[in-house]
């Protein structure tokens, strides 16, 4: 049980890393969207998770489903301050 809230905790490291990384490097605009597009899958996934299994599980996956949504807005805010930073 465990096990699935470590492996959305890497991924979600990984891919707030990765965004950074494909930030700098990319110039093609929608490439920097695919951290985003990961976090917001894995929220939405989470999300329908809590909704199914309810009870303290529940809680569980609504806790990761709401981490991984904020992290979701953080990251676009960032590709957007970058990508607005690195037309000028």
């Amino acid at each position: 049980m465990y096990t699935i809230y470590a492996v959305a905790f890497i991924c979600l490291i990984v891919l707030v890393v990765a965004t950074k990384r494909i930030s700098e490097r990319t110039t093609k605009g929608h490439f920097r969207y695919i951290p985003l597009a990961s976090l917001l899958f894995g929220g939405i996934i989470f999300l329908v998770l809590a909704i199914g299994k309810g009870g303290a599980t529940g809680i569980q996956y609504g806790v990761l489903s709401i981490i991984y949504l904020t992290a979701t807005f953080g990251v676009y805010l960032y590709i957007a301050i970058r990508k607005d930073t690195t037309l000028f």
